[in-house]
């Protein structure tokens, strides 16, 4: 696979965004497949180079726009429940065939779990807040957020994000971290 640019490269690597391969689309349309982090095709994806219209990834991933001008453009795609992506891409021409990857939200707790695990407090943070935005009702990111701020001393902070949450699902959770929180301050 052929990457085209510097900055769609990175933004690959970090966001998991996009990249760019040669073969496949006719001249007047730009092709591509939208995936998810873990390989699968995505549906319903909106996709969307520069200002041009938006289009759907069908059940496959597969999406067709208009062949934009051959140049450096923004993409974007973005679905519900999924971190939106956004890259700057080099497109040569209407062979240039457009792979994107999308993040879930359980994948970037995954991630922050790891990272907690691994004493990786700033990426988990990190990756918590980006699921946090996408998901702001999931109990989940707000209470890892909150075990973080408790491993690094700060339980103001750990506090401020435990009283964001109301949902009666997080409840005997929200306890459990207070608890700890009492017992790090005590200690």
């Amino acid at each position: 696979m052929r990457y085209a640019g510097s900055i769609a490269l990175a933004a690959l690597m970090l966001a998991g965004c996009a990249g760019l391969s040669g073969g496949g689309a006719d001249a007047s349309s730009l092709e591509g497949i939208v995936y998810s982090t873990g390989g699968s095709p995505l549906h319903g994806v909106e996709v969307r180079v520069g200002a041009g219209p938006t289009v759907r990834s069908d059940r496959a991933g597969r999406f067709s726009l208009p062949a934009p001008t051959p140049g450096t453009h923004r993409v974007s795609a973005s679905r519900e429940g999924y971190e939106p992506c956004e890259a700057r891409v080099d497109i040569a021409g209407p062979t240039d065939v457009l792979y994107l990857r999308l993040r879930s939200v359980d994948d970037l707790v995954a991630s922050a779990r790891t990272a907690i695990d691994r004493g990786r407090l700033v990426e988990a943070l990190d990756l918590l807040t980006r699921a946090r935005e996408i998901s702001p009702e999931s109990p989940a990111p707000a209470y890892l957020a909150a075990i973080v701020h408790v491993e690094s001393g700060e339980y103001a902070r750990a506090r401020a994000v435990l009283d964001g949450l109301t949902s009666e699902e997080a409840a005997a959770a929200v306890d459990l971290l207070y608890e700890r929180i009492r017992e790090k301050e005590g200690s």
